[in-house]
C-alpha cells in the first residue's frame, strides 16, 4: 500500500467514507503494488495534491485548505490539468491486436460521418446511421478522429468481444462496464483491424486514466490491460486498454449492435467492497 503524509491520510480516510472513494482507492492501491502505475507517479500525485490543498484562496485550481474535505472529483479536475504527467503512465504496452470500440449511433454520427453524405445532425441521426451502415452508409463516408476529451480513446481487443457470450447491446454494454450509457439508445461498433493500428501507441489503463469511473477495475497480468465490471453484478468484465487517436478511415468498419434498454443502479457498495478485497484491504 503506498505510504503517505498525515494530511494524506487524513484525505484517504475521508475519500473512503463513498463507494466511489473506496472504489477508487482501491484501485490506484492495485495499481501502485501491482506496477501498473509506478511509484513515482504516485509520489507526484501526493504532492499535486497537497500543493491543491494549500494553494492560496486565488489559485485557480484551489481546492479546500482542509484536505479532508477534498472530494474525488475536486483530485480528478486537479489531476487533469496535467495530462502528461498522470495519463498514459502504464509502463505495460499491449502488442498491435484486432480492436473494437463501442459508441452510441448519435455521437458516432455527429463525429465520424462525411459532410458530403447530407445527413443532417439532428436528434434523430442516430435512428438514420442504424439504418444505413453496411446501405448508404459506407467505409468511405468515415471520417474523424478517434478518441474522447483526453489523449486516447478506450478499446477491446476483437477476440474477447466476440466471445463476450450475450450478443445482445445490453449484454455488450455491460460487459463493457460502460455506465453513462444507462438510457435506452442504439448502438454502434467500430472495428479497428491490425493494420490501422501500425505507429500507434497502446497502453494499459489505469486508475488514473479511468478518472473517477467506477466501472473499471486494474488487471494485473500477462495480457497488458485493464478490465472493465460487468455492470449487471460487479464482476469482472472484458479487457479493455488505451488507444492514441487514430483518424477512422476506410480499412475500419462499423457496424450497428442493437438498442439498450435502461440500466438499473449498480450496488457501489458491493463493487467497492470487491475492490479493496483485490487489493488486499
Amino acid at each position: 500500500m503506498p505510504t503517505h503524509s498525515p494530511t494524506f491520510a487524513a484525505w484517504v480516510h475521508a475519500l473512503r467514507a463513498s463507494a466511489e472513494g473506496r472504489i477508487w482507492w482501491a484501485n490506484l492501491v492495485l495499481d501502485v503494488g501491482s506496477g501498473n502505475l509506478p511509484c513515482a507517479v504516485f509520489a507526484r500525485l501526493r504532492a499535486t495534491l497537497r500543493r491543491a490543498a494549500l494553494a492560496p484562496a486565488s489559485g485557480p485550481h484551489r481546492l479546500s485548505a482542509d484536505a479532508r474535505a477534498l472530494l474525488l472529483r475536486d483530485a480528478i479536475q486537479v489531476l487533469d490539468q496535467a495530462p502528461a504527467t498522470f495519463q498514459l503512465q502504464s509502463p505495460r504496452r499491449p502488442p498491435p491486436q484486432p480492436l473494437v470500440r463501442v459508441m452510441d449511433a448519435t455521437s458516432w454520427g455527429s463525429f465520424h460521418l462525411a459532410t458530403d453524405l447530407g445527413e443532417r445532425l439532428d436528434d434523430r441521426i442516430g435512428e438514420r446511421v442504424m439504418r444505413g451502415l453496411g446501405r448508404t452508409i459506407l467505409p468511405r463516408h468515415y471520417t474523424g478522429w478517434m478518441r474522447t476529451a483526453k489523449p486516447f480513446f478506450w478499446a477491446t481487443p476483437s477476440r474477447d468481444f466476440d466471445q463476450r457470450g450475450d450478443s445482445s447491446a445490453d449484454g455488450a454494454r455491460d460487459a463493457l462496464g460502460l455506465g453513462h450509457l444507462d438510457l435506452p439508445q442504439d448502438l454502434v461498433v467500430v472495428h479497428i483491424p491490425k493494420a490501422r493500428l501500425k505507429g500507434v501507441g497502446l497502453r494499459a489503463p489505469t486508475t488514473l486514466d479511468a478518472g473517477d469511473s467506477p466501472w473499471f477495475s486494474p488487471w494485473p497480468g500477462p495480457e497488458s490491460a485493464g478490465r472493465t465490471r460487468n455492470l449487471r453484478d460487479g464482476s469482472p468484465g472484458l479487457p479493455e486498454l488505451l488507444v492514441e487517436p487514430l483518424a477512422l478511415d476506410d480499412r475500419c468498419t462499423v457496424t450497428p449492435l442493437g438498442r439498450t434498454t435502461a440500466l438499473p443502479p449498480p450496488d457501489k457498495a458491493a463493487w467497492a467492497q470487491a475492490a479493496e478485497e483485490r487489493a488486499g484491504l
